[in-house]
C-alpha cells in the first residue's frame, strides 16, 4: 500500500491562488469604502468643476458659421489661378498679421479650402456672433473676390479679342491684292520667269492666310463656353442656425467626468495622508 502512494503521490492544493482573491477582494472593498467616506469630497470636486464650465460658457462668445463655394474661371483652357495659391491669398487678405487677434476677431474669415475632387473649386467658411452677420460678412468677401477676380477675366478676355481683331486686319489686307493679283495672271502667262516669281509670291501669301485664319478659328474656339468663363459663386452664403462654438453639451460632460476623476484622487490622497484613530486599521 505504501508503494502504491509512493508511485502516485496524491495531488496537494495550493491555497495561495485563493489567498490572492481574498486579499483582491478585500482591496477593492477598502477602495470602494474610502470613496463613500470621502463621496463629499468627490461630489465637492465633481460640482467645483461644472460650475467652472457654467462660468466658462457664460462669458465665452457663441460663435456661428457661414459657408459658401467658389469657382475659379478660366481663360482659353487654363484657369485664372492656382486653387492652392489662391485660397492662400484670400485667406491672408482677410487675416490680420497679429496671430491672437486674428483668433477672437469676429467676424472674421475662418478658412478657405480647397476642394479634393477639383482644385478649381473653393470653400469659404466664416464665423461670427450670430447667423445673419455671419452671413453679411461671407457675402462681402464673395462679393469682392468676384469683383476682383471678374476684372481679371475681362481684361484677359479683352487682350484675346483684340489679339483676333489684329489677325483679322491682317488677314483682310493680305487678302486684298490676292485677288488683284488674280486679275493680272492672265498677262503676265507669256513670260515664263515673271509667272514663276508671280506664283512664288501668291503661293506664300497663300501660305499665311492660312495660318492666319487657323489662328483666328483657334483663339475663337478658346473663347468659347467651355475654354473660357467666369469665376462665379456655386453656393452662395448660407449659415448654420447651430452654433460652432462653444460646445455646450461637450463641456459639461468632460467637466463632469473630470470632476469626478479629481475626486477621486483628492479622496485617495487625502486617505493616504490621514491618521487613522487608535485602535482601528488604515483604510
Amino acid at each position: 500500500m505504501s508503494q502504491e502512494t509512493e508511485k502516485h503521490p496524491q495531488p496537494t492544493t495550493d491555497p495561495q491562488p485563493f489567498q490572492r482573491d481574498a486579499q483582491e477582494e478585500i482591496s477593492l472593498r477598502d477602495l470602494w469604502l474610502i470613496l463613500v467616506r470621502r463621496k463629499r469630497t468627490i461630489l465637492l470636486s465633481t460640482g467645483l468643476c461644472m460650475l467652472l464650465a457654467v462660468i466658462y460658457l457664460a462669458l465665452s462668445v457663441t460663435t456661428y458659421q457661414s459657408t459658401a463655394m467658389l469657382r475659379i474661371g478660366q481663360v482659353a483652357g487654363t484657369p485664372m489661378g492656382n486653387g492652392t495659391q489662391v485660397a492662400v491669398e484670400l485667406k491672408n487678405q482677410y487675416t490680420p498679421i497679429n496671430t491672437l487677434q486674428a483668433k477672437t476677431l469676429l467676424p472674421r474669415l475662418h478658412a478657405v479650402t480647397v476642394d479634393k475632387k477639383n482644385v478649381n473649386v473653393l470653400t469659404v467658411i466664416a464665423y461670427g456672433r450670430s447667423p445673419t452677420e455671419t452671413q453679411h460678412y461671407l457675402a462681402g468677401v464673395t462679393k469682392n473676390f468676384l469683383s476682383q477676380e471678374n476684372h481679371r477675366y475681362r481684361q484677359a478676355v479683352a487682350l484675346l479679342q483684340s489679339h483676333i481683331t489684329q489677325l483679322q486686319s491682317t488677314y483682310k489686307r493680305l487678302q486684298a491684292p490676292l485677288k488683284r493679283n488674280q486679275q493680272a495672271l492672265a498677262p503676265l502667262s507669256a513670260h515664263e520667269n515673271s509667272f514663276i516669281l508671280f506664283s512664288l509670291q501668291q503661293s506664300q501669301r497663300d501660305a499665311v492666310l492660312t495660318q492666319l485664319l487657323g489662328n483666328i478659328h483657334h483663339i475663337q474656339n478658346e473663347l468659347s463656353p467651355l475654354q473660357t468663363y467666369p469665376t462665379i459663386e456655386t453656393l452662395s452664403p448660407r449659415y448654420d442656425p447651430t452654433p460652432v462654438a462653444p460646445k455646450k453639451l461637450l463641456i459639461l460632460v468632460l467637466s463632469i467626468i473630470g470632476g469626478l476623476f479629481l475626486g477621486v484622487f483628492l479622496a485617495l490622497l487625502a486617505n493616504a495622508f490621514s491618521v487613522p484613530p487608535p485602535g482601528n486599521p488604515p483604510l
